[in-house]
């Protein structure tokens, strides 16, 4: 019998084996915060996150907010305003903001990022500010909402704050919230000694921008009333565009999330405004409801086009409390100015 003839190894068939079907999971975005929120004014508490020097800023971030999260229960958090200082990337705020509280299948609050120059801790990236309700009502007379008074070091805005709450028939200890900005966190040396009668509030410090410019210092803040104002929204020493108060009890307000204007020209800063105002529309307010208004310039050449803008919407009978300073920047580089608010529905 013959011996089977083996054909060559080069000319044997490749048999390929099939790989199996690698399982691609495309993972859902994170959950972008609304534009605005609305609340309940009795029920409005405040806080600020403590500073942690260690970590990044990612890290900083989720650990700030995994632990607001369980400290706060059950309570449900309608505003944060982040204070971002080093060079992080400030879009990260939002991105980590939206995981921690979808993780945690609780609403995500309205949301403002600035960036600034600096924190009164060494290694702090991030300043949260907590605005949440509560499960009581806690300011049965309603909340007065107070322009950042600026002044040549924190003691003297702080004491300019003082006279503006007892224009209002009110004390430092009402104070919920301060937050005070300066040009230099060195020059504003001991600056808890001058904020010490606000003691009963959540206090927060920042340096406006890395360079010392703008006021030496500025003090806003928030405050618990004592008695129900004349008029549901009642503004105090007020002026064109502005006021030192406004003393609001109404039975719910709108907080909204930092909008932004990109341009440096009067139409630029119109669109910004206009964007805000379709905001406060969808939740049955406008521009001219706005009780308070942070603006957060990155030239100052805005600030002109800013002013006209806010007087214009607001209209003769609104004059809202204020704070327009500068800082170092927004989470879109883009972007000259953000401004964000509270308003009062119609």
């Amino acid at each position: 019998m013959g011996q089977k003839k083996l054909k060559p190894y080069s000319e044997l068939p490749v048999i390929q084996k099939k790989e199996a079907e690698a399982n691609t999971q495309v993972l859902p975005l994170p959950k972008e915060p609304p534009p605005a929120v609305a609340a309940d004014t009795g029920k409005l508490v405040f806080s600020t996150i403590p500073l942690a020097g260690k970590g990044l800023l990612s890290q900083q971030t989720r650990d700030a907010l995994r632990g607001l999260v369980r400290a706060r229960g059950s309570l449900n958090v309608v505003k944060l305003r982040a204070f971002v200082a080093g060079s992080g990337d400030t879009r990260r705020v939002q991105e980590i903001t939206g995981e921690v509280f979808s993780d945690k299948h609780q609403d995500i609050p309205a949301l403002s990022v600035v960036q600034v120059g600096a924190l009164p801790l060494e290694g702090a990236q991030i300043m949260l500010e907590v605005t949440a309700v509560d499960r009581k009502v806690v300011n049965p007379n309603g909340l007065g909402f107070f322009s950042a008074q600026t002044g040549s070091s924190v003691a003297d805005a702080a004491a300019k704050l003082q006279a503006a709450f007892a224009k209002a028939d009110l004390q430092p200890s009402d104070a919920v919230r301060v937050t005070c900005f300066v040009n230099s966190i060195d020059a504003a040396g001991d600056w808890h000694a001058p904020l010490a009668p606000f003691s009963a509030a959540a206090v927060g410090l920042v340096q406006m921008m890395r360079d010392a410019i703008g006021p030496n210092a500025a003090c806003e803040g928030v405050a618990r009333l004592k008695s129900p104002p004349a008029q549901p929204v009642t503004f105090v020493d007020s002026a064109p565009g502005q006021s030192a108060a406004a003393l609001v009890n109404t039975p719910s307000v709108i907080l909204t999330g930092i909008q932004m204007a990109f341009g440096q020209k009067q139409d630029d800063v119109r669109q910004g405004y206009g964007r805000l105002n379709r905001v406060l529309n969808a939740l049955n307010s406008d521009f001219s409801r706005v009780v308070s208004a942070g603006t957060y310039l990155l030239f100052s050449s805005v600030s002109g086009p800013a002013q006209a803008e806010r007087i214009e919407l607001a209209g003769k009978e609104s004059a809202p409390a204020s704070t327009v300073l500068p800082f170092e920047g927004l989470a879109s580089s883009d972007a000259t100015m953000g401004v964000d608010v509270v308003a009062v529905p119609r």
